[in-house]
């Protein structure tokens, strides 16, 4: 765990436990990840894409 030290003017040492780091967001890709609800076949899939 991430410590801080820090000096008061008496000369006294503090250490107090670091801020935490904000999450990093997740892109929109990354939240979709996991929610697909169609049960399709890669051959299919594929077929979609090329139009066929």
């Amino acid at each position: 765990m991430a410590r801080n030290l820090t000096g008061k003017p008496s000369g006294e040492i503090v250490l107090r436990p670091a801020r935490r780091a904000a999450k990093p967001r997740l892109s929109a890709i990354a939240k979709l990840r996991g929610r697909a609800t169609v049960k399709m076949k890669t051959e299919e899939i594929l077929a979609l894409t090329r139009g066929a």
